[in-house]
């Protein structure tokens, strides 16, 4: 979710279900459980409950119309 600071609305979702299938697919492999923000490069570190690797994103926003 895209959470508004200001007033606690919320202004969309971030879609991030692909990742879970570019990691190691293992026995007890589990769901996103982490996302951090990088301040100086404006990136989102983001893995999961036993996931293999930490993936650095960007969100950008679609166009949906």
């Amino acid at each position: 979710m895209i959470i508004n600071p200001n007033n606690g609305a919320i202004e969309g979702v971030v879609d991030v279900r692909g990742l879970k299938e570019k990691v190691e697919q293992t026995p007890d492999l589990d769901v996103l459980n982490g996302i951090a923000y990088h301040a100086r490069r404006s990136t989102f570190f983001i893995t999961g409950k036993n996931w293999s690797k930490i993936f650095e994103v960007v969100f950008i926003e679609a166009n949906n119309k």
